[in-house]
């Protein structure tokens, strides 16, 4: 809690991209953490009012050509 109104909750996260690029394939993984701040509504119910992803790492790898 923030306060009695703002929240704040993080998770880790690792996304893979698959892009092919002139005749090649490439796995792109990204690793990092997403923050969701939440604001209580006038009903009493939770609701996302920013996402901020903090990107920690990446990395490309190749696949190999593409079919």
């Amino acid at each position: 809690m923030l306060n009695s109104r703002r929240a704040k909750v993080t998770t880790s996260v690792e996304n893979v991209h698959y892009v092919a690029d002139r005749g090649q394939r490439y796995a792109w993984t990204v690793r990092g953490s997403v923050d969701y701040i939440l604001i209580k509504t006038a009903n009493g119910t939770w609701k996302i009012s920013q996402i901020i992803f903090r990107m920690q790492d990446q990395v490309v790898r190749p696949l190999g050509a593409a079919a």
